[in-house]
This record gives structure tokens, C-alpha cells and sequence, in this order.
């Protein structure tokens, strides 16, 4: 799954994106001991099996968020400290 729709991005870009969104500035750690290989996601095989993105990186991001912000604000969610 490319969670990019079309666009090539890299997680920086949508994970600063998704923290404007909850208000929340991302901290990035970086250690090469825990990288993988890799870059951004190539949307060209999923269009082969799906055809374009219907919707954009960003609106999806957003729906997300607008999906769960009522159950984070509420305390409904399972939380992986407790």
C-alpha cells in the first residue's frame, strides 16, 4: 500500500503534515542501526492494479485524523503504555 497516493514523499513530509494536523511537532530520531533500505514508495504498481489515487495524501491524512480525534480527545483509545 502507498500511503503517498501519486506522489512520491518521504515520511518527513507526511508525518509533519499529519502533526499539523494534531497540533503536535514531530521529534525525528535517526539511527542507522534501525534503517531499512529504501526511499519513497513508487505508486506505479499499485496504479497497475487500482489506476490514480482518488484522493490525495493529504485529504487522506485528514480523514484519519477527523475519524479518530473524537475518540483520542475522549480517551477511548487503546494505549500501548498502559
Amino acid at each position: 500500500m502507498n500511503w503517498s497516493g501519486d506522489v512520491q514523499l518521504k515520511a518527513e513530509e507526511w508525518i509533519g503534515y499529519l502533526g499539523e494536523l494534531v497540533g503536535v511537532e514531530p521529534v525525528y530520531y535517526y539511527d542507522d542501526t534501525l534503517a531499512l533500505p529504501g526511499g519513497a514508495p513508487s505508486a506505479e504498481y499499485r496504479k497497475t492494479i487500482t489506476g490514480p489515487a482518488t484522493v490525495s495524501w493529504q485529504d487522506g491524512l485528514k480523514r484519519i485524523v477527523d475519524f479518530w480525534d473524537p475518540r483520542i480527545r475522549e480517551e477511548q483509545h487503546v494505549s500501548r503504555t498502559s
